[in-house]
């Protein structure tokens, strides 16, 4: 019989294919194909700018917002306006990539979006985070979150102390 390889069943195999689908949808994917072992704060250099660039300030002023009063902006449904969902879109695609390149900063970027947006992205943010903290924050498998969940993830965030995962993206990716 043959088996799938450990890492096919691993939280680093999850995040990895998140990084790597993040990282075509900004169009750094000529930069993911410099992602080798020992050169990952050379690549971490090279796309800071412009992952960063979708986090601007006027984005962070609006995650403010809404991590002081979650409750307040919960939401379940997508958005009727398509210039929102995308924007949203790349602003999650961002927050996952500067997250697993360490910006710690960018775990309050993924709450926010876990509170104000749709179900098909809570459940894609859930499982993302579980995947990065180990279930602590999020799950570890594709489950639809409760309102009780995405708040309480929301409190825990500020918990978590490392999201750097990019030395084992780049294992990963050479295996």
């Amino acid at each position: 019989m043959i088996q799938e390889p450990k890492a096919h069943h691993s939280s680093v195999y999850v995040l990895s294919g998140y990084f790597e689908r993040a990282v075509e949808e900004l169009g750094l994917r000529a930069w993911f194909n410099l992602l080798i072992p020992g050169k990952e704060r050379y690549f971490q250099g090279m796309v800071k700018g412009e992952v960063l660039r979708f986090l601007d300030r006027e984005w962070r002023q609006d995650r403010d917002r809404i991590l002081s009063y979650p409750e307040g902006s919960l939401r379940w449904e997508p958005s009727e306006k398509p210039e929102e969902e995308i924007r949203s879109h790349y602003i999650l695609q961002a927050a996952i990539v500067a997250t697993l390149i360490g910006f710690q900063e960018e775990l309050k970027t993924l709450a926010a979006l876990l509170v104000s947006q749709s179900m098909n992205r809570k459940l894609a943010i859930s499982y993302f985070l579980g995947n990065l903290t180990d279930g602590r924050v999020g799950t570890t498998y594709k489950e639809l979150p409760t309102k009780d969940q995405v708040l309480q993830w929301v409190r825990d965030i500020d918990q978590i102390q490392s999201t750097y995962k990019l030395d084992e993206i780049a294992r990963l990716k050479t295996e």
